[in-house]
């Protein structure tokens, strides 16, 4: 009698173990979307399509840029001083429309003097530049059109009255999407008879996106 009283308890708790396990294996087994049933073959095939979604957001457009750095140069110097303008245009709108990069620059003034100057025409220029994509491998760029493209041998001229704008790039539609580094090479044309001086002019680079 006294192993009959034992033996229903102890049954109880194994069958509610078993059913806690179960309640818990089922709790962590995720949902399926979709299922099937193979039959035949042998080969069985299977197979479950699931639908996938993602939602891309337009982003900005945003220009990077930075100071010239020319070095000193000598009167009657055969070479005209140059240097590189670190310009990068980063459009991730998604629009497809294209923008349009220029630069205005103020007159080329000394800080020893003010009354000494540099022409505002003939005196500064855009003699080279080639855009390319900021990340080259893999691509992540549309290239502006090859009108973008500025050799010496068809410079763009700036005039140095801090209002006339030189365009350096107008990537046109479907093109220059992602960043892009246009970084043109501006020349300086110093004559003989200039004052010596140190000559500065602030150089304002406007991006617009086009319409």
């Amino acid at each position: 009698m006294r192993k009959n009283r034992f033996t229903t308890p102890i049954i109880g708790l194994v069958v509610s173990t078993v059913l806690i396990l179960m309640l818990a294996l089922s709790a962590a087994v995720p949902a399926i979307a979709g299922s099937c049933t193979g039959s035949g073959g042998p080969p069985i095939t299977c197979n479950v399509t699931d639908g996938v979604s993602l939602t891309v957001a337009p982003g900005s457009l945003a220009l990077t840029t930075s100071n010239p750095t020319f070095s000193s140069y000598t009167l009657g110097g055969a070479t005209a001083p140059s240097s590189s303008v670190p310009i990068e245009v980063d459009d991730e709108t998604g629009s497809d429309l294209g923008w349009t990069a220029s630069i205005t620059m103020t007159q080329l003034t000394g800080t020893g003097s003010s009354s000494d100057t540099l022409t505002n025409t003939g005196t500064a220029s855009i003699i080279s530049e080639t855009p390319a994509c900021t990340i080259p491998s893999p691509a992540n760029c549309t290239l502006p059109v090859s009108g973008c493209t500025i050799t010496s041998g068809s410079p763009t001229s700036i005039t140095t009255d801090g209002s006339t704008s030189a365009t350096v790039c107008n990537s046109t539609a479907s093109h220059g999407e992602g960043k892009v580094a246009l970084n043109p090479t501006l020349q300086i044309f110093v004559p003989a008879n200039a004052a010596v001086d140190t000559y500065t002019s602030n150089l304002v680079v406007t991006l617009t996106s086009d319409s």
